[in-house]
């Protein structure tokens, strides 16, 4: 059997190439979220500081998100409560149990429920007012509150596994047919990526 030819200038391009695209379509994506929700403001302040300390940090800019609980519409304002969760280096909020607690989005004007729907990833920024306490079934709960200034409500996470080319450490250093994500040695998980 005889070996395929080697193109070395040809791959080389290739791969330039592909590295560009790759830059401009992440670039791309990254320009939709505003940056106020990639960057966190200065003091960065947590939702449990909040929650230690009752009158802490009113007034204070802060940057939290979650996923939504519920949406309440009233005459002049939409009330979003959210379960806090950690976020990543982009402001997104992760996909994990671990939650600070809950807290309450104040945003002017209407929201639509059926938008802002009860699981979805939300990452608000705005200013802390005064709690307040609501039931959350017989339970009294202290809710800190946000008069939102920016929020970018997340598009949701796709249920299937991505493609091996997703992952750092599979292209383009391994053979373009090796297929890590199916590897039995090297098979992480498809929610590892998130």
């Amino acid at each position: 059997m005889r070996p395929l030819p080697r193109c070395p200038l040809t791959c080389a391009l290739i791969r330039a190439l592909s590295l560009m695209l790759w830059v401009v379509a992440l670039g791309g994506c990254a320009s939709s979220v505003p940056k106020e929700i990639r960057q966190p403001p200065p003091g960065d302040l947590q939702l449990e500081q909040v929650l230690r300390q009752p009158q802490g940090g009113l007034g204070e800019r802060v940057r939290w998100g979650g996923h939504i609980v519920t949406v309440e519409n009233a005459e002049r304002e939409t009330r979003v409560i959210l379960l806090a969760k950690p976020l990543d280096y982009g402001g997104r909020p992760k996909e994990t149990d671990l939650s600070a607690g809950r807290f309450l989005a104040h945003f002017d004007g209407f929201r639509d429920p059926v938008t802002y729907k009860e699981g979805r990833g939300l990452t608000v920024v705005g200013v802390l007012e005064p709690a307040v306490t609501r039931a959350v079934g017989d339970y009294p709960y202290r809710y800190p509150v946000v008069r939102v200034e920016t929020a970018y409500l997340w598009p949701p996470l796709p249920d299937y596994p991505p493609p091996y080319h997703w992952y750092p450490y599979c292209s383009p250093f391994y053979d373009p047919f090796y297929d890590c994500y199916w590897d039995p040695w090297y098979r992480p998980g498809y929610r590892y990526w998130r």
